[in-house]
């Protein structure tokens, strides 16, 4: 968990049933762990990122070091 990558995608030309129109991708650079998940919308990537890092931090007993995104404004909102 030295660096994870994260980025987003969407809005997709068909919604999930759940109304879904999105995803988030984390992605880890040294290791095998890396997760998409569809949300309904971009300012959701905070939940779901926390979420993974508590999940990945506890299977692992690792810390996150670094975060790398591409500078996109629902990363910048101050909520990662």
């Amino acid at each position: 968990l030295k660096l994870l990558n994260i980025n987003t995608c969407g809005p997709m030309p068909t919604k999930t049933p759940h109304k879904q129109e999105h995803f988030f991708a984390i992605l880890d650079d040294c290791m095998t762990y890396n997760k998409a998940e569809p949300i309904v919308k971009k300012n959701n990537c905070a939940k779901v990122f926390k979420e993974t890092q508590a999940l990945w931090e506890n299977q692992t007993g690792l810390k996150v070091k670094k975060v790398r995104c591409d500078g996109a404004l629902e990363f910048g909102k101050g909520d990662l």
